[in-house]
């Protein structure tokens, strides 16, 4: 049975009185010794098996309004949406087990369907002698591509993310490509000791982006369908700067399902970006690429390959208001050319509905205003989002035009 423990709570009294004495000093602000103290009264669950257990949470709850228009070939077609509406609640539990293994559960309760509530959900081990140093994982998580999508979306510089992260690591729906976000397989995530600042990762995974059950409903379990990915990253460092030079790939034969002549076919990414901070701006950028074999249709109405790419960059500037936090104003722009397979307003914008037709291109501006009073653990965001949408598959510079904005609000709590 497990067995609750509180640590320190004995000399609790005494470490409020240190904490208030040294804000009163200046040594700590009010911020800091808030976090010191929340670390202080972590709650700790044992049991015979395992060395602790962790629980944690986090929370976003949002405000939204989206809006989307069609405006060309004499047709305004108009769709709107608003509402609250809880955008994430995860619930995680982190375990430190017997043999130096690290377990962790995670579910997202605020999914549409019950069975993928699964996210980061995997167990781990550390291994760190002269010529191999990383962490080695089995189980359902991220395999790295799409560098806003690597980004935690509880450090998001802006509300949502980018028309074209949504288009490679959103679930794929015959214009969506689905590459990236949570796979189940192996995972290494390593640093050459040698080369301080030298990081890279590999993985081996299903093919196809689904929960685990999912995917083996997807397939009828008589496939082995693999997906092989790999990236590096290279961190310099200064005394006021951190910059960060990387790339991430994947590949798969079969991770382009049900659209082709073939059930199946051939996708192949690459994904080079840079981020870091300089003071108190923050920046990162990625271009992204993809090789789709059978990812459109030509004019003769045959199969052929697509080649979709698109550009990312987010700045960041935050100013320090001291016992406040921090206030920051972001600005990301996105641009996406879908390589003639389309998107669509519902594809871009989240909550925008689909009102009608699919575009070649989309380009995306997002401005955001963010407080954070204790970082991430505690952060409120205003942001703006304006998507514009040109062009038809079949020619990309045709009069085809649609836009989609979106006004939002959120409230973030982390536990």
């Amino acid at each position: 049975m497990a067995t609750l423990c509180v640590s320190h709570l004995s000399h609790a009294g005494q470490d409020k009185a240190m904490l208030d004495m040294l804000v009163e000093k200046g040594v700590l602000t009010r911020t800091e010794a808030s976090e010191l103290s929340r670390e202080q009264a972590r709650v700790v669950f044992s049991r015979e098996s395992s060395e602790w257990v962790k629980l944690s949470s986090r929370f976003q709850l949002q405000y939204a309004y989206t809006d989307s228009h069609m405006l060309s070939n004499d047709m305004d077609a108009h769709s709107s949406t608003t509402g609250f509406l809880v955008r994430r609640m995860f619930l995680q539990a982190d375990a430190k087990i017997k043999g130096g293994f690290d377990v962790r559960l995670s579910v997202e309760l605020a999914r549409d369907e019950i069975k993928s509530v699964l996210t980061d959900t995997y167990i781990a081990k550390d291994f760190d002698c002269e010529y191999i140093k990383g962490r080695l994982c089995a189980g359902y998580m991220k395999p790295r591509f799409g560098h806003e999508d690597v980004m935690s979306s509880f450090s998001l510089y802006t509300i949502e993310r980018t028309v074209a992260t949504m288009y490679w690591t959103g679930d794929a729906n015959g214009r969506r490509l689905g590459v990236g976000n949570r796979y189940a397989g192996v995972f290494w995530f390593g640093e050459v000791p040698q080369v301080k600042g030298w990081k890279y990762w590999t993985s081996v995974t299903n093919s196809y982006q689904l929960s685990p059950n999912n995917y083996l409903i997807e397939y009828n379990n008589i496939n082995n369908n693999l997906a092989y990915w790999f990236g590096s990253s290279y961190d310099i460092k200064g005394e006021d700067f951190l910059l960060t030079l990387g790339f991430y790939s994947g590949y798969s034969s079969t991770a382009n399902k049900k659209l082709g002549e073939e059930p199946f076919a051939s996708i192949y990414s690459f994904n080079p970006f840079y981020a870091g901070n300089y003071k108190n701006l923050y920046f990162w950028g990625e271009f992204i690429v993809s090789g789709v074999a059978d990812g459109k249709k030509n004019a003769s109405g045959d199969w052929v390959q697509a080649n979709p790419y698109g550009i990312n960059f987010c700045v960041e500037y935050r100013f320090d208001i001291g016992d406040l936090g921090k206030l920051g104003t972001a600005f990301s722009y996105s641009w996406l050319d879908t390589g003639g397979r389309g998107v669509s307003t519902r594809d871009g914008v989240r909550l925008s509905k689909d009102i009608g037709g699919t575009y070649n291109n989309a380009q995306g501006f997002d401005a955001s205003l963010n407080w954070y009073l204790r970082g991430d653990d505690l952060k409120f965001q205003l942001g703006f989002e304006y998507v514009q949408y040109s062009g038809t598959p079949e020619n990309r510079h045709a009069n085809h035009v649609a836009e989609s904005l979106a006004v939002r609000t959120q409230l973030q709590i982390k536990l």
